[in-house]
């Protein structure tokens, strides 16, 4: 797993989040380290997904009702989130140094 789907475990343990929202949240908690596309994201959600560390819903919009995927943290993601923290925290304490 790599710091990327760290990160992306770590956000959902505070609850459910849509794609576009993980992206601003990527964005601003990495000071723009990580500038993801859509279809990267995608692809990490992906890999979480068969690793059964996240459940995918849907989620309706207030716009005409659309729906949209909503991404949770499963209990086994859970557990992998808190193997990984030292990672997390490591990672937040040299992030700081690369962005200079």
């Amino acid at each position: 797993m790599d710091h990327l789907q760290v990160l992306l475990l770590s956000f959902l343990e505070s609850g459910p989040c849509i794609t576009a929202a993980m992206i601003r949240q990527v964005q601003e908690r990495t000071g723009g380290f990580f500038d993801l596309q859509p279809e990267d994201l995608e692809r990490a959600l992906q890999q979480l997904e068969a690793h059964g560390q996240i459940a995918v819903g849907f989620h309706a919009t207030t716009r005409a009702g659309t729906l949209q995927k909503q991404y949770n943290l499963t209990a086994q993601g859970l557990a992998q989130l808190q193997t990984r923290k030292p990672e997390l925290e490591h990672l937040s304490c040299i992030l700081p140094f690369l962005l200079r």
